[in-house]
C-alpha cells in the first residue's frame, strides 16, 4: 500500500475525533488493505490482524464449511483455487464486459462467473450443483467485517465510523458502490478517502442496504443495470 494514502486514511480520521467511538480508517486495494485507527486520548494507530501483520490479503475461501480469511487462503490458491476469491474489488459496479473484470476472471478466478440479471451484477457459482452463490459487494462486506473484528481485537472499541478509499480512476457509479462502508460494517460513513490525485468532489454515497442473503436481505431502492 502507498504512504501516501495511509497519510491520507490517517488525516481524515483525525478529524473525527470528536466521535464518542473508534473510527477506523481503511486502505482497501485489490490485493491488500490496510486499517487505521483512531481513537479518544490515543494516537493515530495501524491494526495488525490475527497473525501480527499490518497488511492483510484481500482474499477469501470456502472449504468443507470453514471460512478462511487473507494469510490462510493464499496458501491454499495453488491447490485449490475453485474455492478462493480474490480481486474482486475490482469488479465491484462493474459489469461482465468490463476489461478489468474479463482480465481478473481468466487469471485468477477457476469458478462460474456471470452475469446475474435479477441484482444487476457479477456473481460467482461455486460447488459441484452451483449451490453456493456470492457476489463482489458481498465478499467485499465480508472482508470488511473481518477487517472489524480484528481491529476489536486489536483495541478498538466500538465503531461507529469508517472511511474507506477510493481510486481517482472509478467511475461514478464504482465511486457510489465503494463510498459506503457503512453498509458493510453498520458504520456511519464520513467521508471517501481520495487517493492522491482523485478530484475534490466525490459523488454522494448510496442509501445504507444490507447485502446477500448471508448479510441479510437485500432491501435496496432499485438502481437499475450496474454500468462502466
Amino acid at each position: 500500500m502507498p504512504r501516501t494514502a495511509m497519510r491520507s486514511l490517517g488525516a481524515l480520521a483525525l478529524l473525527a475525533t470528536c466521535a464518542q467511538a473508534s473510527v477506523v480508517g481503511i486502505d482497501f486495494g485489490s490485493s491488500f488493505m490496510k486499517v487505521a485507527l483512531v481513537q479518544l486520548g490515543v494516537p493515530l494507530e495501524i491494526v495488525t490482524n490475527t497473525i501480527s501483520k499490518r497488511k492483510t490479503d484481500v482474499a477469501i475461501m470456502f472449504d468443507r464449511g470453514d471460512r478462511l480469511f487473507g494469510s490462510d487462503v493464499t496458501g491454499f490458491l495453488p491447490r485449490k483455487p475453485q474455492l478462493a476469491y480474490t480481486k474482486f474489488s475490482q469488479m465491484l459496479g462493474r459489469s461482465m464486459d468490463h476489461p478489468s473484470v474479463q482480465s481478473v476472471g481468466k487469471q485468477y478466478y477457476a469458478m462460474d462467473m456471470y452475469q446475474n440479471e435479477t441484482r444487476g451484477g457479477i456473481s460467482f457459482s461455486q460447488g459441484k450443483a452451483k449451490e453456493m452463490n456470492y457476489s463482489p459487494e458481498e465478499l467485499t462486506a465480508m472482508m470488511l467485517t473481518h477487517a472489524r473484528d480484528f481491529t476489536k481485537d486489536f483495541g478498538g472499541k466500538e465503531i461507529r465510523d469508517c472511511v474507506l478509499t477510493v481510486p481517482s480512476f472509478y467511475t461514478v457509479h464504482e465511486r457510489q458502490v465503494r463510498s459506503h462502508p457503512g453498509a458493510y460494517l453498520g458504520a456511519q460513513n464520513l467521508s471517501p478517502a481520495p487517493s492522491p490525485t482523485v478530484p475534490v468532489n466525490t459523488p454522494p454515497p448510496l442509501p445504507p442496504c444490507k447485502l446477500g442473503p448471508r448479510l441479510g436481505s437485500r432491501d435496496c431502492p432499485d438502481e437499475g443495470p450496474l454500468s462502466d
